[in-house]
């Protein structure tokens, strides 16, 4: 590849905040490889960090039984078995699969034709903007040796 030629971004390229910001301050300043015509949005990130609930399909609840790290084992072994692939790729399945269904339910009537991030950016606003859940109401969830459990750690020996 010869990077001595100029390369121009292509059309929904994204453009590093650091350049936005530059182009804010200075109207007339443009990146060298953007195109005149080129309009420079603000993109978003949709960052999803797994987690293990128990609620999840059978296969994934075996292999966390199995796996006291599981879904934060270690990345330094690159050959996974065929259950450890599976039961990440269903877990990130099911995560997805929950996080559309809520964008679509929040969307129904409102934003007929909104892309998917204009959407997960509404969502994270009005998330912003609930209370956090009281640990009171939490703990009404638990079954009675996990709530045992907790007890013990929060005042062992009150019991």
């Amino acid at each position: 590849m010869n990077l001595g030629r100029r390369r121009f971004m292509r059309e929904g390229s994204v453009v590093h905040d650091s350049v936005v910001m530059k182009m804010r301050d200075d109207p007339a300043y443009r990146p060298p490889n953007l195109p005149k015509d080129h309009a420079v949005d603000n993109g978003y990130i949709l960052y999803v960090k797994p987690s293990y609930h128990g609620t999840e399909s059978a296969g994934i609840v075996a292999y966390a039984k199995a796996h006291a790290t599981f879904p934060h084992e270690t990345t330094a072994d690159q050959f996974f078995s065929e259950s450890q692939f599976e039961s990440y790729r269903t877990l990130g399945f099911e995560i997805m699969d929950t996080v559309f269904k809520h964008a679509k339910a929040h969307a129904a009537g409102k934003h007929s034709g909104a892309k998917l991030c204009e959407l997960i950016a509404e969502m994270a606003t009005e998330a912003r903007a609930e209370k956090p859940p009281r640990l009171a109401d939490a703990l009404k969830h638990l079954d009675p040796d996990d709530l045992a459990a907790v007890r013990a750690m929060v005042a062992p020996g009150a019991e």
